[in-house]
């Protein structure tokens, strides 16, 4: 705090009493200033944008917050540790940055942190069974997938749509061996995706076993398997998109 002071004097030269008045000194901005966007993950997957920050500045009193560096159309705002905000722009990697100031008008540095947005699951998937056959005689039931999907990074493969027992498993481009389930017939290989988010994607995809019971326990094939299960063959290679969710 500082003091000023002043007296005055007329032309017979008499003095006046001292006149004094004080104001305080602040030439220091705040300072310690952080900003955490959604508690430090990585990712956000909230279908309108919105995360949660959390901020901290010593001796601060408003803040601004905006999505870009420039703070174009930002506004001051009471300081508060807490605050909700939305995001702009398509999915990717996003900044927020923030800048505070005290009761002096003092502005501090500008802190930003940025969290990734994905709101999308793993999409372009595809899955083939025995490079797209649609009949396998193998005695174990045994046949070959080949997936894609573009962002996954976790895939599971079940003979069930519900995925019962199975596991994640890392993503990979390469021939998977699958064992089918139940006698012959018409089978059904079910697959989904999951990007780094957790988005996920199930796909679909029917595969065909025409074989004979007897015969495929001697490794051999009806000679006229697709007469015998005309009526009920289908695409190897179809997708269905069933739903998209997180988990």
């Amino acid at each position: 705090e500082k003091g000023v002071y002043v007296k005055f004097r007329d032309e017979a030269g008499n003095v006046s009493d001292i006149a004094s008045t004080k104001i305080k000194l602040d030439r220091t901005k705040p300072v310690d200033c952080r900003i955490t966007i959604d508690n430090g993950k990585e990712f956000t997957t909230h279908p309108n944008k919105k995360v949660s920050l959390t901020l901290f500045a010593r001796g601060a009193i408003e803040m601004m917050i905006s999505n870009n560096s420039t703070f174009v159309g930002g506004k001051w705002q009471a300081y508060s540790t807490n605050a909700e905000w939305e995001l702009e722009g398509e999915d990717g990697l996003k900044n927020v940055v923030v800048k505070f100031r005290d009761q002096a008008g003092n502005e501090s540095d500008v802190v930003a942190d940025n969290i990734i947005l994905d709101r999308k699951p793993p999409f372009d998937c595809r899955v083939v069974i025995n490079r797209g056959d649609s009949i396998t005689s193998d005695i174990d039931k045994v046949v070959v997938l080949k997936v894609k999907a573009k962002q996954a990074t976790l895939m599971m493969i079940s003979n069930t749509p519900d995925f019962s027992g199975e596991r994640w498993r890392g993503y990979s481009e390469l021939n998977i061996s699958w064992v089918l389930s139940g006698t012959d017939g018409v089978k059904t290989v079910y697959v989904k995706f999951k990007d780094e988010a957790g988005k996920v994607l199930v796909v679909g995809i029917y595969g065909a076993v025409f074989a004979v019971e007897g015969n495929r326990r001697q490794g051999k094939v009806d000679e006229r398997p697709e007469k015998r299960f005309q009526r009920k063959t289908r695409p190897t290679t179809r997708r269905v998109c069933a739903r998209s969710r997180t988990g």
